[in-house]
């Protein structure tokens, strides 16, 4: 069986290889591995480890099979996302996004129709180098397999797609009394399990701290350097403003200018908003009701139901961060305050209701016993659980009616059950002991 991978970093790159020589160990059949690395410390790992790997940014096209002028419409979707993302930061690389897509299509082709693989397996499915590589393998009829992290420690393995786009589909059926201690039993302790990672005391050598500066510079070129950086490997922030942030993180947090409206002891009746990280491809790809988080809370500070004040937590690597005007709406509104200081299980349990684009947070609202208002599209989202909003709908109804309703136990378990112990693999790909994740059915001919 031939195998095709695309890795982001050196911790997917330890993962995949652990596949690889699980699957060989599996598997009755003689695999073979074409890894392609994103970043160099990918690559280094892949080599280091005495496997296989490409690293695609460094290669030359010999033939351009694919042109600006042939094949425009392709280009555009397959860039969709890195263009909205660095759009993010006011910088338009239509052309030059375009253009790194090219090279990559006309790198990858001849690769595809050489090696005749197999099975691709994928990390993520909206950046542009993994949606070339995903689009190559539906031409040449690759079975995919999509890798992501999971809630609670686990792994997402799926033939369907990642975060919205996964197959689950739960089947909502009433558990059994066996099944429902089985659950009771993982939501009393599971954070409880304290699960070492491996990349927390690792002792980097030098070639690898070289190898890990190179991906910050790719990702955060220093402005000598921006017009020689591949596009798509820009997160956005050049090298001085990303290690402006990181200091202002590291040692401003307590005096920074929006903490006057922090809440540290929580209201009786209050609605939880929950944020995420705005260059993100939850908001970007699977938010089709928003565009900005500023959008988003004005919206829901305008549609809270009389009597309830509002607490937005920030996410933890954008604290002080987001857009201005959502300060300004906190800081004129006395009803709205900030929630980073409270515990997260307690602003989470004692919410009459949980509201959140689509990010992780809902799962764990769910899993506590509180009711969950979606304003994107999710895994769990649209599967009989949450209560989720679509333009033209009033918010104000949805929230109210939210409200109103009692949470419905029996149904929330049965979901949760099907999601924990049926689709997610347990383990995440971080742990210092990995775990083989589960393959999708379909896909178990991999080891016959």
């Amino acid at each position: 069986m031939k195998f095709i991978t695309t890795t982001y970093f050196k911790d997917f790159a330890r993962y995949f290889s652990f596949l690889e020589d699980e699957i060989d160990l599996r598997s009755k059949k003689e695999n073979v591995f074409f890894n392609i690395s994103i970043y160099p410390c990918a690559h280094n790992f892949f080599i280091s480890n005495n496997k296989h790997s490409i690293y695609l940014p460094s290669l030359r096209v010999n033939e351009e099979a694919y042109t600006l002028e042939k094949n425009n419409l392709l280009l555009e979707k397959l860039i969709r996302f890195n263009k909205k993302s660095l759009a993010l930061y006011n910088k338009n690389y239509t052309v030059e996004l375009k253009l790194q897509a090219l090279k990559y299509l006309n790198i990858l082709e001849p690769i595809f129709e050489r090696e005749a693989f197999d099975f691709l397996i994928s990390s993520g499915d909206s950046r542009l180098l993994p949606s070339v590589v995903i689009y190559l393998a539906k031409k040449y009829s690759v079975k995919i397999i999509y890798f992501e992290q999971g809630p609670f420690n686990t792994t997402m393995i799926d033939e369907m797609g990642v975060n919205a786009n996964v197959s689950f589909a739960p089947s909502l059926n009433k558990l059994t009394a066996e099944q429902i201690e089985k659950l009771n039993n993982f939501k009393t302790n599971y954070k409880n399990k304290q699960v070492k990672k491996y990349w927390y005391n690792y002792k980097f050598s030098t070639k690898e701290r070289l190898n890990n500066l190179a991906t910050l510079f790719l990702m955060y070129p220093p402005k000598l350097f921006l017009k020689k950086t591949p596009v798509d490997l820009q997160i956005g922030l050049s090298f001085q403003s990303f290690f402006v942030e990181k200091i202002k993180s590291k040692f401003l947090f307590n005096t920074a200018n929006h903490s006057e409206a922090e809440v540290e002891v929580l209201p009786k009746k209050y609605i939880g908003l929950y944020l995420q990280v705005p260059v993100d491809a939850q908001l970007i790809e699977h938010s089709p009701n928003y565009q900005c988080f500023y959008e988003m809370v004005k919206d829901v500070v305008d549609a809270l139901p009389s009597g309830y004040a509002l607490i937005i937590r920030e996410h933890p690597q954008y604290r002080n961060k987001y857009d201005n005007r959502i300060y300004d709406l906190i800081n004129n509104n006395p009803k709205i305050y900030l929630g980073n200081k409270v515990d997260l299980n307690n602003l989470l349990i004692n919410a009459e209701v949980n509201i959140l684009n689509n990010s992780a947070v809902g799962i764990e609202s769910l899993l506590l016993g509180t009711k969950v208002v979606t304003l994107g599209n999710s895994y769990y989202s649209n599967k009989g659980v949450t209560f989720d909003f679509y333009r033209g709908a009033p918010l104000s109804d949805l929230l109210s009616k939210a409200v109103n309703a009692e949470f419905n136990q029996e149904v929330v378990d049965s979901f949760l059950y099907e999601l924990i112990f049926i689709f997610l693999s347990k383990g995440h790909f971080q742990d210092d002991s990995l775990l083989f994740p589960k393959f999708p059915m379909a896909l178990n001919k991999i080891f016959k």
